[in-house]
């Protein structure tokens, strides 16, 4: 059956309805994670929050901050200087459920604090600040069940969001494995699903070895079906840095699968102030579909402010 012929809608009260059973029953049993497989978890996690990682804001109910300039010279590329502030604050009186969120940019990128953006699918939400509220249905040890909605400013024009979010982590061998679905519906641009899936396996005492996939559909979009896969390296350093070797290549189904972008990437970042001003400096090369696959070099510098 094609995509866009399941009813969008009916997919979200089944969802949100088997959640809800779920979470007022307290029936559904669930497998705990080996003391391994939760030590890795709790590592993978405690390298994301070095990054400043903005998956944690949908995934994590805690609040959260992160501020951020940087800017980004190519060779070929336009330069462009960007900024990025996120929030996420838990809100009293709801059992540490509910929260207020808003993210916002300087419009011309949304990497700051999330490699996968800046090559790979973009949904509607990552081309506008957005202010909202998120509610976690089931905030578990292996499965986050949550829904939110809100408003998009695009354009001094505000348009609603809303769906629900589901994230699970789960053994596969010596390897964690990470899957989450986003079901959103936009009131200008229709339904969007976004689904990533990620493996990580420790190589060593101090290496993190990463696989992600990424797929993002948009009911409006004219390339059919956007999708990313990212290979990466964390290795943290005695003295507090870390580097991230990341390998990004991004793809679009409507034109018969074809590679459209490709990076390598080396990210150092280290603490300036307490751990929660970094900074870092990541010199990258990249090849564009639309530059004929020639190398494009180039350096960006990040200063990033991140309070939990």
């Amino acid at each position: 059956m094609p995509v866009a012929s399941v009813r969008p809608w009916l997919l979200v009260a089944l969802f949100c309805a088997s959640s809800l059973a779920d979470a007022a029953s307290g029936r559904r049993v669930e497998h705990t994670l080996s003391a391994i497989a939760l030590r890795l978890d709790h590592y993978a996690r405690a390298l994301d929050a070095h990054f400043g990682d903005k998956r944690l804001l949908l995934e994590q109910a805690n609040s959260r901050m992160i501020l951020g300039v940087k800017g980004l010279l190519q060779q070929r590329g336009d330069n462009a200087l960007d900024y990025a502030l996120r929030f996420k604050l838990r809100l009293p009186r709801f059992a540490h459920r509910l929260h207020l969120f808003f993210s916002g940019d300087s419009g011309n990128d949304s990497d700051l604090g999330d490699s996968s953006d800046f090559f790979g699918p973009r949904s509607s939400l990552d081309k506008s600040s957005n202010l909202g509220l998120q509610y976690f249905l089931r905030e578990k040890e292996q499965t986050t069940i949550s829904l939110r909605g809100g408003l998009k400013l695009q354009r001094l024009a505000p348009r609603i969001f809303l769906g629900p979010r589901y994230r699970h982590t789960f053994e596969a061998g010596r390897w964690l494995g990470h899957f989450s679905e986003e079901l959103l519906w936009h009131g200008d641009d229709g339904w969007q699903s976004d689904t990533q899936l990620g493996f990580e396996h420790l190589l060593g005492e101090r290496r993190l070895l990463r696989v992600r996939l990424r797929g993002l559909w948009l009911e409006e979009a004219e390339n059919g079906y956007a999708y990313s896969l990212d290979l990466g390296i964390d290795q943290k350093l005695r003295s507090g840095e870390v580097l991230r070797y990341e390998w990004n290549n991004a793809f679009k189904s409507g034109v018969a699968g074809q590679l459209d972008e490709s990076r390598l990437r080396l990210r150092y970042r280290r603490p300036l102030w307490r751990k929660k001003l970094f900074g870092e400096i990541a010199p990258q090369l990249a090849l564009y579909r639309e530059g004929d696959f020639r190398a494009d070099w180039g350096i960006e510098l990040k200063v990033e402010l991140v309070i939990d």
